[in-house]
C-alpha cells in the first residue's frame, strides 16, 4: 500500500503543511539497485546481525524523522527471533515503549483482519465472494451505472471502482458520540466511478463496506466478531478494535518535527473495517505466524489451508506482468523475494507496516506513534542488507531507439485516497505526490518521475521488456501501461498492487487548475478595489443610457456573487480539511453554510450572465462599464467551473 490512511487523511495532513508553507526536506533521488552490495549480506538467523541492523536503523531514522516511539517484532519459521521497543510511548511521563504491553493503532494494516474475517465467513458458506454486495448490505445499495456488479472479491482486491468517501464525518474524539455503521452509510452512500473489475485502486470505503458486511452476515458487531474469531483464537490478549483514550497501555499519537512533539487525541471511527485494530507488536507476531503457517496457530485453525493460500495468491492484477493483489494482501516482488504486505497511517500519529516473505518463513511488523516514513523505508533497507538484489535485468535489455514511445509521455494521476465524486477531489491541488510523470527520451527509453509510499520523490529510467511492459533501472519491480480499444494509453501501473495512475489531460493538471484559480483571484481583487474606490468617491457618473439605480443593482448582484464564490470555496475547503485533520466534525454546520454560499452564488452568477447579455445587446452603458460587468461575470463562472469540476455541491456529510 501507500501510506494509506486512513491513508487519505495522511495525504490531507501533508496538504495542510504545504498550504502553510512548510517545505519538505526530501529531495529527488535515483536509486540504482543494479549496483552490487559490497559487503557480505547479513543473516536473519544471526541474532547479532539483526540486533545491530535494527538498532542502527531505528536510532538513525527516529532521530531523522523526530519519532517519539516505535516497536518491531520479527518472526522466522514460526518463532520470534527479534522484538524491541524504541523511544517513548508517553513523552510527558517519559514512559518507554514496551513491545509486550504498548498498544499502537494498526491503521490500515487492520484491513488484513477485515479480509481474514470475510474469508472465514466465506469458508462457512455465509458469503459468496462473487455475488453482488447489495445482497449483503440491505437496505443500502451501491450506486452503480455499470452492468458489472460490485462483489466482495472486488472489494478485497480494491478493484470495485467504488469512490473514496471515507474521511468526512467518519469519526469522533468523544467516546460518547460514536455513531453506528448505519449512520456512517446513511451519509456515505457508496458510488461506483470506475467500471468494476477493471483496475485496482486503493479504497478505504471498500473495506468499510466489508466491515459492514461482516456485521450483517454474522449478526454480531464488527468488534465482537473480530474479537471472538480472530483475536481470541490467536491469543492476542492485549489487542482490541476500539481503544479508549484513557487506556494506560496505549501509545499516544504525536505530531511535530525537529524534536517538538504535540500529543494528538485518538479518534473513534464509526466503521472499523478499514482501520480499527489496536495491538501490541507481541500480539501481531501471532497474526503473522498464523498467515505464514497457512491459517494455523499453535495447533488451532484460524482459516483452513486452502482459504489461507487463496488469500495470499494473486486474485487481481492491473497487468499480468505485475504481482497483483491477494485478498487483503498487497503482493510485490523486490530483490527477487515474494512479499505480502500492508501498510498504514493515521494523522493522529501512527504509521505501521506488516510484511511477510512466505518462502523464507519470515514476518516483520513495525508500529510508530507519529506520521512518518520510517516503516515504509524499512522494507527496502532491510532487503538490501539481508536479501541483496539478484535479478534486476535492466542492463541486459537493449533499448530500441527507433521505437516511438511518445504515446506514453504525459502526466498520470493516482486518485488513491482522493474522491472523484465529492470535495475530497480537490486534494490533488495540494499534494503533488499524486501525480506521476513520464517523459519520452527519444532513445528507446522513458524517464519516470514518481513518489514512493513514504512520499519521497524518485526518478528512474524505463526500458521496454515487451509491449507495454518496462523494466526499471532502480529495480523496483516492473512498470506497465494500459491502453483502450483504440490503442490510446489510459493508465500506468507500478509494482504496488493497488496503484493505478490515470492519464490526465493538460486541463486536468495541477498547474493549469492553480493558474486558473490565481487568475480568478486577481480579477476578483481588482474588481473589489474598483468597487471600493467607487464607494469612497460616492459618485456615480451619469451615463445617459439607463438609470444609475439599475446599474448599481447589476454591479451589486455581480459583486455579491463574486464574494460568495470566494467565501464558499475557501471556507468549504478549509473546513473540510480542518475537520479531517483534527478528527472533529462538531462544526459541520459551518461546512453546510459555506456550501450554501456556493448554491446562492451559482444562482446569482446565472442572473449576472443574463444581465450581461442584456447590457451588451441593448448597449445601455458605456464600454468601460461593459468590461467591468464582463470581468465580474467571467470571474464568477470560473468559480462555478471550480464548483462543478471538484463537485463541491456533491459533498455528502
Amino acid at each position: 500500500m501507500k501510506i494509506k490512511a486512513k491513508r487519505f487523511m495522511a495525504i490531507f495532513l501533508s496538504s495542510i503543511i504545504i498550504m502553510l508553507g512548510i517545505s519538505s526536506n526530501i529531495s529527488a533521488t535515483e536509486i540504482d539497485s543494479t549496483k552490487k552490495i559490497n559487503k557480505k549480506h547479513l543473516e536473519v538467523n544471526n541474532s547479532q546481525d539483526l540486533q545491530k541492523f535494527m538498532d542502527e536503523f531505528f536510532n538513525k531514522n527516529m532521530k531523522k524523522y523526530s519519532i517519539p516511539g516505535s516497536a518491531i517484532v520479527v518472526v522466522k519459521d514460526g518463532k520470534e527471533v527479534f522484538k524491541k521497543g524504541y523511544g517513548y510511548s508517553d513523552m510527558k511521563q517519559k514512559t518507554l515503549v514496551d513491545p509486550d504491553k504498548t498498544i499502537f493503532p494498526a491503521a490500515s494494516v487492520s484491513k488484513l483482519f477485515t479480509a481474514t474475517a470475510i474469508m472465514k465467513l466465506q469458508e462457512e458458506g455465509k458469503i459468496d465472494l462473487n455475488k453482488n454486495i447489495d445482497k449483503y448490505i440491505k437496505p443500502y445499495k451501491v450506486i452503480n451505472n455499470y452492468k458489472e456488479q460490485v462483489t466482495c472479491r472486488n472489494l478485497l482486491t480494491h478493484s470495485s471502482g467504488v469512490d473514496e468517501a471515507s474521511e468526512l464525518n467518519g469519526n469522533t474524539r468523544d467516546e460518547k458520540s460514536i455513531k453506528s455503521q448505519e449512520y456512517y452509510f446513511d451519509n456515505h452512500i457508496p458510488i461506483v466511478v470506475r467500471k468494476p473489475n477493471t483496475v485496482s485502486r486503493y479504497s478505504n470505503q471498500g473495506y468499510n463496506l466489508l466491515g459492514y458486511i461482516i456485521e450483517k452476515v454474522s449478526g454480531m458487531s464488527y468488534e465482537e466478531y473480530i474479537k471472538k474469531n480472530i483475536l481470541e483464537p490467536l491469543k492476542m490478549d492485549s489487542s482490541l478494535v476500539r481503544l479508549k483514550n484513557n487506556n494506560t497501555t496505549k501509545s499516544y499519537g504525536y505530531g511535530g518535527t525537529d524534536g517538538t512533539y504535540n500529543e494528538s487525541p485518538l479518534a473513534y471511527q464509526y466503521t472499523s473495517g478499514s482501520a480499527g485494530i489496536n495491538a501490541t507488536v507481541k500480539d501481531m507476531k501471532n497474526f503473522m505466524i498464523a498467515h505464514l503457517n497457512n491459517g494455523e496457530f499453535q495447533g488451532n485453525r484460524l482459516l483452513n489451508k486452502k482459504t489461507s493460500i487463496m488469500m495470499k495468491n494473486k486474485q487481481f492484477s492491473n497487468d499480468n506482468s505485475l504481482s497483483g493483489m491477494g485478498y487483503g494482501f498487497i503482493r510485490s516482488n523486490r530483490n527477487g523475494q515474494e512479499i505480502l504486505k500492508h501498510e498504514g497511517a493515521l494523522p493522529s500519529g501512527s504509521t505501521t507496516t506488516l510484511f511477510l516473505m512466505p518462502k523464507e518463513g519470515l514476518g516483520i511488523y513495525i508500529a510508530t506513534n507519529s506520521l512518518n516514513p520510517l516503516p515504509f523505508n524499512f522494507e527496502e533497507e532491510f532487503l538490501n542488507s539481508f536479501y541483496p538484489n539478484k535479478n534486476n535485468n535492466f542492463n541486459e535489455i537493449k533499448p530500441n531507439p527507433a521505437k516511438d514511445f511518445s504515446k506514453y509521455e504525459g502526466t498520470y494521476r493516482s486518485y488513491d485516497g482522493i474522491a472523484k465524486s465529492n470535495i475530497m477531489k480537490i486534494g490533488f491541488l495540494f499534494d503533488s505526490s499524486m501525480d506521476m510523470k513520464i517523459k519520452d527520451n527519444k532513445d528507446g527509453t522513458l524517464t519516470l518521475n514518481e513518489y514512493t509510499s513514504a512520499k519521497e520523490e524518485v526518478t528512474t529510467t524505463l526500458v521496454q521488456k515487451k509491449d507495454g511492459v518496462f523494466a526499471r533501472k532502480d529495480g523496483r519491480g516492473d512498470f506497465a501501461f494500459k491502453t483502450d480499444i483504440n490503442s490510446k494509453v489510459t493508465y500506468a501501473f507500478n509494482d504496488v498492487s493497488h496503484n493505478s495512475f490515470e492519464k490526465i489531460s493538460f486541463f486536468e493538471g495541477r498547474a493549469f487548475n492553480i493558474a486558473i484559480f490565481v487568475i480568478a483571484m486577481i480579477i476578483f481583487i481588482i474588481n473589489i478595489i474598483r468597487t471600493v474606490i467607487l464607494f469612497i468617491k460616492r459618485k456615480v457618473k451619469k451615463t445617459g443610457y439607463k438609470s444609475c439605480r439599475s446599474i448599481k443593482i447589476i454591479k451589486e448582484t455581480n459583486l455579491v456573487s463574486n464574494i460568495l464564490n470566494i467565501a464558499g470555496i475557501v471556507g468549504t475547503v478549509i473546513m473540510a480539511m480542518t475537520m479531517i485533520s483534527i478528527n472533529d466534525f462538531t462544526f459541520a454546520y459551518l461546512l453546510y453554510t459555506f456550501l450554501g454560499f456556493l448554491i446562492v452564488s451559482t444562482i446569482l452568477s446565472i442572473c449576472g450572465l443574463i444581465d450581461l447579455i442584456y447590457i451588451w445587446v441593448k448597449n445601455r452603458v458605456k464600454t468601460s462599464e461593459k468590461i467591468y460587468f464582463t470581468s465580474l461575470t467571467i470571474t464568477n463562472f470560473i468559480f462555478i467551473w471550480f464548483i462543478y469540476y471538484f463537485n463541491l455541491l456533491g459533498l455528502k456529510i
